[in-house]
């Protein structure tokens, strides 16, 4: 199954992404690794129940 992707444009700080860059190397992940948890959560938690969970099952993401 084919999974699209888009583009989040996001302004960070130059400090706070030197922090996330190292963050991620440190585990071995990518930035994108690192930050679609996260922003998953954030998601989940302001979604109603469910809405999350049937997206994944799709095939979809965020």
């Amino acid at each position: 199954m084919r999974i699209k992707r888009t583009q989040l444009v996001v302004e960070i700080p130059p400090d706070l992404r030197t922090q996330l860059k190292v963050t991620a190397a440190a585990r071995g992940i990518s930035l994108r690794d690192l930050l679609t948890p996260a922003l998953q959560q954030i998601v989940a938690e302001a979604s109603p129940p469910g809405v999350l969970k049937t997206q994944t099952m799709r095939g979809e993401t965020g």
